[in-house]
């Protein structure tokens, strides 16, 4: 079974699980349909507190991002999250790479790599769980959206 697993960025510094002083995970549901609509590490009160980030329970968007980990690692061994770039080799032998941004494809239910604009093949996403070791060898983080969106361009 997968480990899950989590980081937020706060505006200023991206915190991860189980290395912070909160380490306590909150799955929240509005109704019966077992459709989880929250995520959220730590709580006192009305204020959800991440990694000592606090935020109100009704201002939610102003809060820190969660990102949650994907299961896969690349070919470093590095934990590919929610929010990551990536570069993937288009062969194993190949020099060429693409740059792709991984995010979680709601219609799929599964795990994308998305290509980043002014990709020269334009707009594609493909699925990450079908990863083979091959595709694994090929696959690099290097960065994510928030400390480094200047890897987006």
């Amino acid at each position: 079974m997968r480990q899950l697993k989590f980081r937020a960025w706060d505006g200023k510094v991206m915190r991860y699980t189980g290395t912070d002083r909160n380490d306590v995970l909150v799955l929240t549901y509005t109704d019966d349909t077992g459709v989880c609509d929250g995520v959220k590490l730590g709580r006192t009160g009305d204020e959800w507190e991440i990694f000592g980030y606090k935020w109100n329970l009704y201002d939610e968007a102003n809060g820190p991002v969660l990102m949650q980990f994907t299961g896969l690692t690349d070919k470093n061994g590095t934990e590919i999250y929610e929010g990551d770039i990536v570069e993937i080799w288009d062969t194993e032998l190949s020099r060429q790479k693409s740059r792709y941004t991984v995010g979680w494809n709601k219609y799929a239910l599964q795990w994308y790599a998305n290509t980043t604009e002014g990709d020269e093949y334009g707009s594609y996403s493909k699925p990450l769980l079908g990863q083979t070791r091959i595709e694994k060898t090929r696959t690099e983080v290097i960065g994510n959206i928030y400390e480094h969106p200047h890897l987006l361009s």
